[in-house]
């Protein structure tokens, strides 16, 4: 496992996070930090089909047990930034460590709707108006390329092991 890494077990908050993804039957999903799959099997009940993207090599029997038997859904070991992120839908709980350049990468990708867990911090980085204390460069860049709403913040015991910062969903719709 790697050391960033918080993996979602409350099932209530997955349940929100799929319905906040709004997933059509037709749809294609990208899921970024697949994790354990706890994420991916919620997913898969209502996509047409869901890639489940995951860094860490040691989970990939982990995914393959749980998710191996669910005919629309592929495996893929690889980084994210590394990716091909085409799809209708892009769900996450992003590694905190590539929020930024996930954020910047999204861009070059025509999706409808990105639902992602990022820590509180970097959300309202990205929200910051010019003057705010943590207005930045990316806060203009994410305004610029996106419409980013925060959907709900996250009790730390929704992960395991807990987290050492808060956490917040957003979802993320490319602007025209």
């Amino acid at each position: 496992m790697q050391k960033d890494q918080h993996f979602m077990r409350d099932a209530e908050t997955i349940r929100k996070i799929v319905v906040l993804a709004d997933i059509g039957s037709n749809e294609k999903v990208i899921e970024i930090g697949a994790g354990r799959g706890a994420l991916t099997k919620e997913l898969a009940k209502s996509a047409r089909r869901v890639i489940a993207i995951e860094l860490d090599s040691t989970l990939k029997p982990v995914l393959e047990k749980k998710l191996g038997s669910i005919g629309n859904v592929s495996i893929l070991i690889k980084n994210a930034l590394k990716a091909d992120l085409s799809a209708d839908k892009i769900v996450g709980n992003i590694p905190y460590a590539i929020c930024e350049p996930l954020l910047r990468k999204l861009p070059m990708y025509e999706f409808k709707k990105a639902v992602l867990t990022v820590s509180k911090s970097f959300a309202y980085r990205l929200l910051a108006k010019p003057g705010e204390k943590n207005h930045s460069e990316l806060s203009d860049f994410a305004q610029k390329k996106f419409k980013i709403l925060i959907e709900m913040e996250l009790e730390k015991g929704v992960f395991e092991p807990r987290p050492g910062t808060n956490s917040v969903v957003i979802s993320v719709y490319r602007k025209q």
